[in-house]
């Protein structure tokens, strides 16, 4: 795609130029130093007639420059237009920067291919075609690399190359379907010396020390066998460093070690933390098999079922949720119990028959109070208004046979 003037002179910022057509905010320039929003670089900001520029775009072959209000200049006067320098400067520096790391890619792995690209002010994305998924630590060596091939401030050039030879060159990054239009005969190629050359429309800045330094935030995968990594330039970089920085000051200070170890403390704190939940749960447990054993459960045979109906003053909702259903059968067919402060909750389970919700029901209905769900097997309801014992009385008192011993 031959280049926009954008493109060609990133430098310009200030121009004057002739209004050729206005459909009402919408304006058209004889000539336009604005980038139009293409190929995931956004269109530049700024001024046209001292109105504020909201958008620019490409119609038709043309140049659209989108106003936030009307303009009372007439076709065929000259306008006074200036560009934003601040998010022109930006987004020079988050395309190299794209370029860089795709650069980097090429160099850590045997095969790479381009998936696309987009500039937002907040982040850069860049979607690569690589043989294996990026792990954290790729994502590191992507940034190692960018960085030093920014340091070493590699020239950056670019110019019109013919289209046919852009296409028969390997080497050159390409995306067919934004960057080669068969009817033009030449094609923009950006290079950055000896690292990485592109067929590309952007706004680029001379040089990669100009960049500054990249920051690689994060890593998905959007589609198969492609690995999206995004990274930050400019001010969301210092604003990411100091986020880094200071997020990882306070962990050297709450777990009084050097930065150095922080990594290892971390490990040896998670592998303790794993430890003790095991041990939770493991007590969790065996407080649970004690309720349903202990002398205060209410057990009782109806239908063939083996009914144990509990309380317990240790066990969240959640808990006991996921602790019952791998009780079931040994220490009963249909099993309820009650719980917590204030308000009570009720889990239970059961074959199917009755079902779950059948007796969650009964303790909502009775109390006029909280709120329940679930499926025939398996059934909770909270925020009842009565302690533990009384929902487990009730449900006794309605299930249990008048003939059944009740320990």
């Amino acid at each position: 795609m031959a280049s926009q003037l954008a493109s060609a002179y990133p430098e310009v910022l200030e121009f004057e130029s002739e209004v050729t057509a206005i459909d009402g905010r919408a304006v058209t320039l004889a000539e336009t130093y604005f980038y139009a929003e293409s190929g995931g670089q956004p269109s530049d900001r700024g001024m046209i007639d001292g109105i504020a520029v909201e958008e620019v775009r490409i119609e038709d072959g043309s140049t659209v420059h989108v106003l936030a209000e009307e303009v009372s200049t007439e076709v065929g006067e000259t306008v006074e237009c200036s560009i934003d320098p601040t998010f022109r400067r930006y987004c020079m520096c988050a395309h190299t920067a794209s370029h860089a790391v795709y650069g980097a890619a090429r160099e850590r792995y045997d095969s790479v291919g381009y998936g696309g690209f987009e500039i937002t002010p907040e982040k850069v994305r860049i979607d690569l075609e690589v043989p294996e998924p990026i792990d954290d630590d790729g994502l590191i060596d992507l940034e190692e690399l960018t960085n030093r091939v920014i340091w070493e401030d590699r020239p950056v050039t670019w110019e019109e190359w013919p289209a046919e030879e852009v296409r028969a060159n390997d080497e050159i990054a390409l995306n067919v379907a934004t960057e080669v239009v068969e009817t033009e005969p030449t094609v923009r190629v950006v290079q950055i010396d000896d690292w990485d050359i592109a067929a590309c429309g952007g706004t680029h800045l001379r040089s990669t020390g100009e960049i500054g330094t990249v920051s690689m935030i994060a890593r998905s995968n959007p589609g198969e066998g492609q690995t999206r990594v995004e990274f930050v330039v400019g001010p969301e970089r210092i604003e990411q460093q100091l986020r880094e920085k200071q997020a990882a000051w306070q962990a050297k200070t709450h777990l009084g070690v050097e930065i150095e170890e922080v990594p290892d403390r971390l490990v040896k704190l998670t592998d303790e933390l794993e430890a003790a939940n095991a041990r939770i749960s493991s007590l969790e447990e065996d407080h649970t098999r004690a309720r349903l054993v202990g002398e205060g459960a209410n057990r009782f045979i109806r239908d063939g079922h083996a009914w144990v109906l509990t309380t317990t003053d240790e066990l969240d909702a959640s808990t006991a949720a996921s602790i019952l259903p791998s009780l079931q059968g040994e220490h009963g067919d249909i099993i309820a119990m009650a719980g917590g402060s204030g308000r009570a909750y009720l889990v239970v389970v059961t074959p199917g028959e009755p079902a779950a919700t059948e007796l969650t029901d009964t303790v909502l209905e009775a109390f006029d109070s909280g709120g329940g769900g679930g499926s025939p097997t398996n059934a909770q309801a909270g925020g009842i208004d009565a302690t533990p014992t009384a929902l487990i009385d009730l449900l006794t008192e309605r299930f249990a046979p008048q003939s059944a011993t009740q320990d």
